[in-house]
Formats: C-alpha cells, sequence, structure tokens
C-alpha cells in the first residue's frame, strides 16, 4: 500500500470563511472617520491575515491510501472508497493557491478534492504525481 499525505481544504468552510472576514473588516473600516482611500487600504492590507484565517479554519488534511484494488480518501471525519476499477481518470488543476485533484467515475458523481499550498509545509503531491504516472489509472497533470 502507498500512501500520501495532501494538505486539502474543506473548500466550503474556506469561502465562508473569506467572506464574512472580508465582510467584517470592510464594515469595521467604513466606521473610522477617515478618508474612503485610507479605508480600502485598511480592508486591501488585511487580506494576508484573513487568508491566514481562513486556510487555519478550513484546513482538512487528507491521506490517499493506494492499493491493487482501492483508492481511499481518509479525512479527519469522513472517508471516500474508489475501486481502482470505477475510476475512470484523476485530473489534476493547478490553481494560485494549491490544485484541484478531481476523479472521474462512471458509476459516481465527479468527486474534488481542493489542495492547499497557502500557509502550509510541503506535502506528499509531488510524490503521489510520480507514483500516479507509473499506475493503470489515466492521469492528467494540467
Amino acid at each position: 500500500m502507498n500512501s500520501f499525505k495532501i494538505a486539502s481544504l474543506h473548500r466550503g468552510k474556506y469561502m465562508a470563511c473569506l467572506l464574512i472576514l472580508v465582510s467584517i473588516t470592510a464594515l469595521l473600516a467604513s466606521k473610522i472617520p477617515v478618508s474612503e482611500i485610507i479605508r480600502i487600504l485598511i480592508v486591501l492590507f488585511s487580506m494576508p491575515l484573513i487568508l491566514f484565517i481562513g486556510v487555519k479554519v478550513a484546513l482538512n488534511e487528507s491521506v490517499w491510501h493506494f492499493t491493487e484494488e482501492t483508492l481511499t480518501i481518509e479525512y479527519a471525519a469522513t472517508t471516500q472508497v474508489f475501486t481502482r476499477s470505477e475510476i475512470t481518470y484523476i485530473r489534476n488543476l493547478r490553481r494560485s493557491g494549491g490544485n484541484l485533484i478531481m476523479i472521474f467515475s462512471a458509476q459516481q458523481p465527479t468527486y474534488r478534492c481542493w489542495r492547499n499550498k497557502l500557509f502550509q509545509s510541503e506535502d506528499d503531491l509531488s510524490e503521489m504525481q510520480a507514483f500516479l504516472r507509473n499506475q493503470d489509472i489515466e492521469y492528467y497533470d494540467m
């Protein structure tokens, strides 16, 4: 069995956290009695802190286990299992803050895993990519 630790995010929590924190920051900045440009700068300069908090709140580490018959993705609260025969292909799309890894299957809806590389130590994605290239699973790195 081959296992790879991937720094993934719960996308819904991440987006909700960003929206809430940007809204709160903008609301607080609007109450400060300074010019509009200063208010905009306050919100802009708070974005790195907002991103950091969003990543930490939505962190959802996953461990991907490959066996001869299955791919198992384990999160802290859930586990997703695919048999290798039902996987049509895996697509890795690079994004500015990480990757979107999609598993296409004829039997199940497309499964999406959001990998994060912001404010994270190095994970095992490059090793997993090398492993997938040598397997009988169709793999696209885009």
